[in-house]
C-alpha cells in the first residue's frame, strides 16, 4: 500500500478536512486546559487576604489600596502564607445593591478584613441619648448575621492560640517561644493543612525552613495581638478610645424600639486615629452631605471565617496592626 505523503495528499486532506482538524485541535487544546485548571494547585482560603471596600469609601487614587497593602508584604506584616493579596470594591451594579453583591461575594468567604461607612457607633450614640432606627450602621445586618465577629473574640482567640502551646508567658511580661511545640505542630498539621503544602515541603531542608517560618508567623500573630490589646488598654474610657461599637438586633418591641444584646467592639473607628505618619484621610476617607471630606463613621471590622482559616484568620490582626501604627501613635 502507497502511503507516501505528497503534495497532492495533503492539499486534498486539507481541503476536506481542515474544518475537522481545526475542531480536533481546539477540542485538545480546551481539553488540556480543563485538564490543568482542575489539577492546579490552588490559594486556600487563609492563603488569599481580601481587602472589602464597600461603595461610599473613596481612596486618594485607583491604587491606594494595592499600595496600601503591597507596604505591609515590603514591611513584613504578612506571614509567608499569604500568596495573594486582593482588593475586593463593592459597588452598586445595575439593577442589585451594593448590599447584594456583598452577599455574593461573602459566600465564597472571600473576606478577610472590611472598609465601610459603618454609621453611628452604637455605645456612643446610645449613652449620648441619640440612637433611633433611622441611624442604625448600613453594616449592622452583617453584625446580626454573625458574619462579622468582634475585636474581643478575635483578641480572645488569639491569646489562646498562642499561649495554649506555643508561646509561654512569664510574670515579668517576658515570653518565651516553644519552637518544638512549634515544629511538632507544621509537620504533623500544617504542611496537610493545604494542598500546596505538600509541594513545597518534600525535603528535610525544606520542611526546617517551613519551621522557621511558622516559629515566625506564631510569634507575629502574639506580638500583634499583645500591641492592639495594649492600645486599646491605653485608650479605653478616653477620647481617643478607637473602638466602634455594634450589637446583634434580636427583638422590636410593639412601640417600635429595637433592643440589642452584648454590645461590643465590632471595628476600629478610624476618625479616632491620629498621631501617625500619615492621616486616614489620605488614605480612606467618605463624602458627607454637604459634600465636603470626613472620616466620621470610617469603620474596620473583621469577618468571622475562623472556620474556613482557623490559622490564617490572624492576619487579619497585622492588618490592625499596621493600621493602627500608620495612622496613630500608640507605642510598641
Amino acid at each position: 500500500m502507497d502511503l507516501k505523503i505528497t503534495k497532492s495528499r495533503l492539499a486534498n486532506l486539507l481541503s476536506y478536512d481542515w474544518l475537522k482538524i481545526i475542531a480536533s485541535v481546539i477540542a485538545a487544546i480546551f481539553f488540556w486546559s480543563l485538564i490543568f485548571t482542575m489539577t492546579a494547585t490552588r490559594c486556600t482560603d487563609g492563603e488569599s487576604f481580601y481587602l472589602v471596600v464597600y461603595e461610599g469609601v473613596r481612596t486618594a487614587d485607583a491604587t491606594s489600596n494595592e499600595n496600601y497593602l503591597a507596604e505591609m508584604q515590603d514591611k513584613g506584616y504578612f506571614s509567608y502564607d499569604v500568596l495573594e493579596r486582593e482588593v475586593t470594591e463593592i459597588t452598586s451594579t445595575g439593577q442589585y445593591s451594593a448590599s447584594y453583591m456583598l452577599t455574593l461575594r461573602l459566600s465564597t468567604h472571600e473576606g478577610d478584613v472590611f472598609l465601610s461607612g459603618g454609621g453611628n457607633d452604637l455605645k456612643k450614640a446610645q449613652e449620648a441619648g441619640e440612637f433611633s432606627a433611622d441611624n442604625i450602621s448600613q453594616i449592622q445586618s452583617l453584625v446580626n448575621q454573625g458574619v462579622l465577629q468582634s475585636l474581643e473574640s478575635l483578641l480572645g482567640a488569639a491569646k489562646d492560640y498562642c499561649t495554649r502551646t506555643f508561646i509561654t508567658e512569664h510574670e515579668d511580661g517576658t515570653y518565651t517561644v516553644n519552637g518544638e511545640a512549634i515544629a511538632d505542630y507544621f509537620r504533623t498539621y500544617r504542611i496537610k493543612s493545604a494542598r500546596n503544602y505538600k509541594k513545597t515541603y518534600r525535603t528535610e531542608a525544606q520542611i526546617a525552613e517551613g519551621i522557621e517560618k511558622e516559629i515566625e508567623r506564631i510569634e507575629s500573630v502574639y506580638l500583634n495581638y499583645r500591641f492592639i490589646t495594649e492600645a486599646i488598654e491605653r485608650t479605653s474610657g478616653t477620647e481617643d478610645d478607637f473602638l466602634w461599637y455594634a450589637a446583634p438586633m434580636y427583638q422590636e418591641t410593639e412601640d417600635g424600639e429595637i433592643l440589642f444584646r452584648d454590645t461590643k467592639a465590632y471595628g476600629i473607628d478610624l476618625s479616632r486615629l491620629k498621631g501617625g505618619e500619615k492621616t486616614v484621610e489620605s488614605q480612606w476617607y467618605l463624602i458627607n452631605e454637604e459634600g465636603g471630606v470626613t472620616t466620621d463613621g470610617l469603620v474596620l471590622s473583621v469577618f468571622n471565617y475562623a472556620e474556613y482559616q482557623p490559622d490564617l484568620q490572624y492576619e487579619a490582626l497585622s492588618f490592625i496592626a499596621y493600621t493602627l501604627r500608620t495612622f496613630g501613635s500608640y507605642g510598641d
